[in-house]
């Protein structure tokens, strides 16, 4: 090569100002440089990515808890059911007991007091409970 100087430092052949030399530099440099931008945009990816995994974990956190509350409420929410069905229950009963002690009332046998009125308000009572037969 034209240009091309050889010297030797301390053993080692050094080349000085050969254009073949410097565009291997130039190439090395280039790949070095490519390889720091990759480094660099690895390391940027990486930390958005921390980000996005750090955001997930809150939002799998906040579902976790409101899945346990909703759990929390169907339980709540049957148990009021089976509050509600033993009071209708209950409520049955107390009717078909007032029906039938009204009935028993009515059908009493009074004698001689059998011709007098009912207070108003009685009559009222007796008037509106209906058998639910």
């Amino acid at each position: 090569m034209r240009g091309c100087h050889r010297v030797v430092l301390l053993g080692r052949a050094v080349a000085r100002n050969c254009r073949g030399h410097r565009l291997a530099a130039d190439v090395m440099r280039y790949i070095a440089i490519a390889a720091l931008v990759a480094a660099l945009g690895l390391a940027g990816v990486l930390w958005w990515q921390s980000g996005t995994v750090t955001r997930l974990t809150d939002d799998n956190a906040r579902l976790t808890r409101n899945a346990a509350a909703l759990v929390a409420q169907a339980d709540q929410a049957r148990l009021a059911a089976d509050v509600a069905a033993a009071r209708a229950a209950r409520e049955r009963v107390m009717n078909a007991e007032a029906t039938a002690t009204l009935d028993a009332i009515r059908n009493l046998e009074l004698g001689e007091c059998a011709d007098e009125t009912l207070d108003d308000d009685l009559s009222a009572i007796f008037g509106g409970v209906r058998s639910t037969d």
